[in-house]
């Protein structure tokens, strides 16, 4: 089984053109970050007719309510949350600074920059959701251009990633802090090259009282040894690039039928729903992440209409 955490690289400075098309995939949008819309779930195509009439109504309300919601998250997308003076808002200086800071040698340089920001007053929740994903966008922009190779590009979202995990503390006091007792696993899809998103997402699933488990996961049996060994209520998942559509449809199907969890609910997200959340129906998820800052919440209110509808 694979370990939780990051997977080393193995590959060279220029990574291959998939390296490439699939990094370039990976940072187009703020990372994957969920208001939430319902895909068609596998449980509403099978069953008998007393099953199908509950999933009928779940879709019903689902896309009276929640849908309009990921219309308007989409929307505003890409608008800056600007809440207060300038000193509280992320500008293209700081990211192109980051962008440098995470390259140096010196690995303390790129946190106390971020730390500086955090006590002129930017939140560290703009920091993980604006800063971090459009530094590791310029990363890739700067790679894409080959003005720094692929090994800089990788160290460089691994410092974000570490960076994540360091300033935690910080960010989870940003916000009242609740208890839910809902598990979820988070994973990229098989076959991703980064977990930075997906890292940045359970942030927000932990402020929110989620109990986050991640893993790296390199094969469908990888998945079902997890599932079916440890109760979840949602598993997540990322992806970047698709072309790989098929086979996270596979890795879906898979999860769902060995985990100890019935009626466990399956979250997609990253740049290959953001263009297009249909996706997330033909993967068989019941949600598809496009802002984390909202994901939480929206995702529980899919697991309360799916109890209800059961």
């Amino acid at each position: 089984m694979a370990a939780s955490g990051e997977r080393e690289m193995d590959m060279s400075d220029r990574g291959t053109e998939t390296d490439r098309q699939d990094m370039r995939m990976s940072f187009p949008g703020a990372a994957p970050t969920a208001g939430t819309s319902t895909g068609a779930s596998r449980k509403a195509q099978a069953g008998n007719g007393g099953t199908r009439n509950r999933m009928d109504i779940l879709a019903r309300t689902v896309e009276t309510d929640v849908i309009p919601r990921l219309v308007m998250a989409r929307r505003n997308a890409g608008r800056p949350r600007v809440t207060g003076p300038a000193s509280n808002v992320c500008n293209v200086e700081d990211v192109a600074e980051l962008a440098r800071l995470v390259l140096v040698s010196d690995e303390t340089a790129a946190p106390s920059f971020v730390e500086g920001l955090n006590e002129r007053g930017l939140p560290m929740e703009s920091i993980y959701v604006e800063l971090f994903a459009d530094t590791a966008r310029r990363l890739g922009a700067l790679w894409d251009d080959d003005d720094i190779s692929f090994t800089h590009v990788t160290t460089g979202v691994w410092r974000l990633q570490q960076m994540l995990h360091q300033f935690r503390g910080t960010f989870l006091a940003e916000a009242p802090r609740r208890e839910t007792g809902l598990r979820i696993l988070l994973a990229p899809a098989i076959g991703s090259q980064h977990s930075l998103g997906t890292a940045m997402v359970g942030e927000f699933f932990r402020r929110e009282g989620w109990s986050v488990h991640t893993a790296l996961i390199t094969s469908n049996t990888d998945l079902a040894d997890i599932v079916r060994a440890e109760w979840f209520d949602v598993i997540g998942f990322s992806l970047g690039d698709t072309t790989r559509l098929d086979d996270l449809r596979a890795t879906i199907h898979t999860g769902r039928r060995a985990s100890r969890n019935l009626q466990i609910g399956i979250m997609v997200g990253g740049p290959a729903f953001a263009q297009d959340p249909s996706h997330a129906g033909y993967v068989g998820a019941d949600a598809v992440a496009v802002d984390g800052r909202d994901a939480p919440r929206l995702i529980e209110e899919v697991l309360k209409l799916s109890a209800h509808s059961g």
